[in-house]
Parts: structure tokens; sequence; C-alpha cells
């Protein structure tokens, strides 16, 4: 079942959107099956499905597959979900290695620096699977448009030139800190899994 399920959301036809919506939200159906729908839901273009998969993030029974589920989703929509939803799961030390590695990877794929201080923060996490998480998600943040974006905003709401040239070579020059701390962690992962 869980292979039809994906299928429809390969074909990336919206016409499988109200089957899917359907599938996912019965809560008679098993968890693992549910959570194939979600993935699917979010491989559909378009779709505004982000409300259902924030309300499978708050279901509490038989979790870790919609959870999952539902955060891979929300990254491969690439923003527009409540960031203060999945970022609860992100920094949840309590929470699942997997899930929080899964909500990493969201909180990247958007793009949006107010992200940056979790994903490097998690670079130090005790999980492998969060930190090379994190690291996926600094990845796929584009830092150039970002910066410029602010830099743009600082002038506008300035008009000060020279001032946000400042905080913007200064931004640059912390991040560039930030990336050989993120090489630098990964290569300690690599010498730990080879042992060395």
């Amino acid at each position: 079942r869980h292979t039809a399920l994906l299928a429809m959301g390969l074909t990336k036809s919206p016409e499988a959107l109200p089957e899917l919506t359907r599938f996912v939200l019965d809560r008679d159906h098993q968890a693992f099956d549910r959570a194939f729908a979600a993935l699917a839901l979010g491989l559909v273009p378009g779709a505004e499905s982000t409300p259902i998969f924030e309300r499978l993030l708050a279901e509490k029974d038989r979790t870790r597959d919609i959870h999952a589920a539902a955060l891979y989703a929300l990254a491969n929509a690439g923003g527009g979900f409540r960031a203060d939803v999945v970022r609860a799961f992100a920094e949840d030390s309590g929470k699942d290695e997997f899930l929080r590695g899964a909500a990493m990877c969201a909180l990247g794929r958007t793009g949006n620096l107010v992200h940056l201080r979790t994903l490097l923060e998690a670079l130090s996490d005790r999980s492998v699977n969060v930190r090379r998480s994190a690291a996926a998600g600094l990845s796929g943040m584009d830092f150039g448009s970002a910066l410029t974006a602010r830099h743009d905003a600082l002038v506008r709401a300035r008009g000060d030139h020279g001032r946000a040239g400042t905080l913007g070579a200064a931004a640059l020059a912390a991040l560039d800190a930030q990336i050989a701390r993120v090489g630098a962690a990964l290569a300690e992962d690599e010498r730990r899994l080879n042992g060395l």
C-alpha cells in the first residue's frame, strides 16, 4: 500500500491531492502508510499542504514515522511553515535523533538565516545524525542571497549604505569562520567513523 501512495505523489499531479490528504489524516490507517502518504503529499508541487504537516507534527501517539515524514515533507517544500514548530523538534535533545535530524534539514531548506544559530549549535551535538543533518541543512542555504537581502533591508531602514556594508562584511567573515567549523566537525566525524 505504501508503494502505491508514494507513486501517487511521484506523479506530481494535483489530482492526487484529495486522496492523499484524506489518507494521511485518517488515523484508522497504519502510521507507516500514513507516513508514506505524507511524503507523497510533499512531492506534489504547489500543494498547500503545510497546515496538514503541522497537524501531523502535533500528533502524540504512533508518531515517529509520521513526524519524520512531515518534517521531510516540510523540508522538501523549502519553507512557508511555522518554524517554531520545527525548531522545537530540532532543539529538543529528548527527541529521537532521527527526528531532530529531519528537523535540521527542514530548517536549512528554508534558507532563512534566522535558523543559522540552531544549525551551527547542532554541529556540536552528541549525535552524528544530528550533526550531519545540520551540516546538510547549512549546505542547502544560499548565504549570498540571504546576506544581500539583509544588507538591502538595512539600507532601506537606515539609509546608511556604509554601515550596512560594514555589517555585511562582518556577517561574511563570521560565516567564513562557521563554514570552517562545519568542515572541521565533518572531518572529525569521518575520523571517528573510520576508527582513526
